[in-house]
């Protein structure tokens, strides 16, 4: 996009309706000019725009800063501030606006978006760490005069699942987990698919497979290698898979699959230090959920196919969200959850032995 030019015309109903829910907030008995944000999404229409007032000290940051201290907020109690102040304004919709902005902000800040900011009939493409003196906008309402810092904030339609990563790691990771699926395949079904990038048979092949006149077939490194991702899958299943339903009722009140709880799959693997990606590879490819890659194998040297698959990861919610110490609960739970089960399991499998060593009924 170029610019933005949105706009709602002086004496018009849109204006009219405009001003009854509270725009501009400027604050009663304020002396000098009030300074106002707005903030849309794209081609948001200014109608359903997110506005208040910022403080005088506030001119003096730059964008970024206004949006990290007096928009996400240093912590919660800081937040409920902000709602009560929206609250005040008379604009029943501003908190929900609000609750959906601090989730895309956060997420720009820890780097899973890529956003693009403008100032809306001003410049295009600014940097988030220009100061707001730079872009504030004067303005006359009935209300009076104003300061306005018009922000336009524009994203991607789609979320980057490698944004953890660097472009060398992730071209190193893709090597590994293609090679991993054909050795599955190799030892699933005796036989590799027809592949057009022979590179990777050649790699293959000098740690690997062994080429022979009947064809190819594992090594013992490659049997072992098998192996082991089968240990580590099981390992993922049975410790983490539960904190895909995660509910948390209260900061100490927290249960497991119960149909309607959080995905927190991925932060804990991060918190725990897992790597997501291959926890989510090995896992997937354990279950039989990427089979259906053979149904046209060219799909397999795409990174789509990759994006699809850890689509999850962008999507999931961060740290800064959850909150550090109801995340470190959480994972606690989860570890006390698994210890139960396995000292349950132990006591059924000497129970067992007892029922046929003393053949009791």
């Amino acid at each position: 996009m170029e610019s933005y030019q949105k706009t709602i015309e002086p004496g018009s109903f849109e204006e009219k309706f405009y001003r009854a829910i509270g725009f501009p907030p400027v604050p009663e008995d304020f002396e000098g000019i009030p300074l106002i944000l707005r903030i849309t999404l794209g081609n948001m229409d200014l109608l359903d725009s997110f506005y208040m007032d910022l403080p005088d000290s506030a001119s003096d940051l730059s964008v970024w800063e206004v949006l990290e201290r007096y928009f996400l907020c240093h912590d919660k109690k800081d937040q409920r501030k902000v709602k009560q102040r929206l609250i005040d304004i008379g604009n029943p919709d501003l908190l929900e606006v609000y609750e959906n902005l601090i989730k895309l902000l956060t997420l720009i800040r820890a780097g899973k978006l890529d956003a693009t900011y403008y100032i809306n009939n001003g410049q295009a493409r600014i940097s988030p760490d220009d100061p707001i003196s730079r872009h504030q906008q004067l303005q006359f309402s009935k209300a009076g005069s104003y300061y306005l810092l018009d922000l336009v904030i524009e994203i991607p339609d789609k979320m980057d699942p490698f944004y953890l990563l660097s472009q060398q790691q992730k071209d190193i990771m893709l090597k590994e987990f293609r090679q991993i699926f054909l050795l599955y395949v190799m030892d699933k079904f005796g036989k590799l698919p027809e592949l057009k990038e022979d590179a990777i048979i050649d790699d293959l092949i000098s740690q690997s497979l062994i080429d022979n006149e009947d064809g190819y077939c594992l090594t013992s490194a490659a049997d072992d290698l098998l192996k082991s991702i089968i240990n580590e899958a099981e390992f993922y299943i049975i410790n983490f898979d539960f904190y895909g339903d995660v509910y948390i009722r209260k900061v100490d009140e927290i249960y497991f699959n119960t149909g309607h709880g959080e995905n927190l799959l991925v932060p804990v693997f991060i918190k725990t230090g897992n790597d997501p990606y291959r926890a989510l590879f090995i896992s997937s490819l354990y279950l039989g959920s990427l089979d259906y890659i053979l149904s046209d194998i060219d799909s397999l040297f795409s990174d789509d196919t990759f994006r699809d698959m850890f689509s999850i990861i962008p999507a999931s919610p961060v740290v800064d969200e959850i909150g550090e110490h109801v995340l470190e609960n959480v994972i606690t739970e989860g570890k006390l959850m698994v210890h139960r089960q396995k000292i349950a399991e132990e006591r059924n499998r000497r129970f067992e032995i007892l029922k046929q060593k003393y053949d009791l009924e």
